[in-house]
């Protein structure tokens, strides 16, 4: 379990990496919304983070059962850092780049222990 969440976090910084740059080009470059930027910041890497994962971490098929419940895991978090979103744009005055980069520990935690229980392992 270990190993598989350090190759989970490795997977998770590259992505996160590619998720905070996007939403900085997004909102401060392109002036969009922060919900549009932050949604399309969490998209883009997701192709990405499902390769590397279902390679390298939970040794799982690259099947479309497994695409279907991966992207389903990560739209849900996605959701639950849209929610995050909102609420901290109204408790926290700060920069909204900011308010967004403070959802990733939530969605990496719920999209960690999603996946370890739902895809299914190579036999």
């Amino acid at each position: 379990m270990l190993k598989k969440l350090a190759g989970f976090s490795i997977v998770g910084v590259i992505s996160t990496l590619c998720t905070m740059a996007l939403i900085f080009v997004f909102y401060k470059i392109f002036h969009w919304h922060e919900q549009v930027s932050y949604v399309l910041a969490y998209i883009i890497p997701l192709f990405l983070s499902f390769v590397l994962n279902s390679f390298f971490v939970f040794k799982s098929h690259q099947s479309v059962r497994n695409i279907v419940v991966y992207f389903s895991i990560y739209l849900s978090s996605m959701l639950t850092g849209m929610v995050l979103l909102a609420v901290y744009k109204n408790f926290f005055t700060w920069d909204k780049t900011i308010l967004s980069y403070m959802t990733i520990p939530v969605t990496m935690a719920q999209n960690f222990t999603l996946s370890h229980f739902l895809l299914k392992k190579k036999d």
